[in-house]
């Protein structure tokens, strides 16, 4: 999904001029998890029973370059600070149809590899909500 304007909280990524980047690797154009019970019948085979949409993890990796020491800490704190376990955190893709929004939540903590003054990093994120929302704009003004 590469290129594609993202915004996690308040980070934007993949925008003109910005040292940020990232990429959703699985999770937003895969479906959700899904749970089926299967109930015996007469005959052969089985009925569909109780199936319940689950949630949705949603995994992506970015780089930010940070030329200076100092913008290497502070890019540090900010990845740290991009999603919560607690509190949930609104992912935006602008796809080619329009916005879609998911509000997430960290599911394990970032992984975070310094090469130089490179830094990558892998979110794993889960939104308890799996679908998709409209997003506006104008709406989060």
């Amino acid at each position: 999904m590469s290129g594609l304007e993202i915004i996690l909280g308040s980070q934007q990524f993949n925008v003109d001029g910005s040292p940020w980047t990232m990429d959703i690797t699985s999770g937003w154009w895969d479906g959700p998890e899904i749970d089926v019970d299967l109930l015996p019948t007469i005959n052969e085979g089985s009925a569909l029973g109780r199936v319940m949409v689950r949630h949705r993890t949603v995994v992506c990796e970015g780089s930010v370059d940070t030329p200076d020491p100092n913008d290497h800490q502070t890019a540090h704190d900010a990845i740290e600070a991009l999603v919560s376990v607690y509190n949930t955190t609104p992912l935006v893709v602008y796809e080619t149809g329009g916005a879609k929004r998911l509000m997430v939540r960290a599911q394990r903590p970032a992984s975070v590899r310094c090469l130089g003054r490179f830094i990558e990093f892998q979110l794993t994120l889960v939104a308890t909500d799996p679908h998709k929302q409209p997003f506006d704009d104008e709406e989060s003004s």
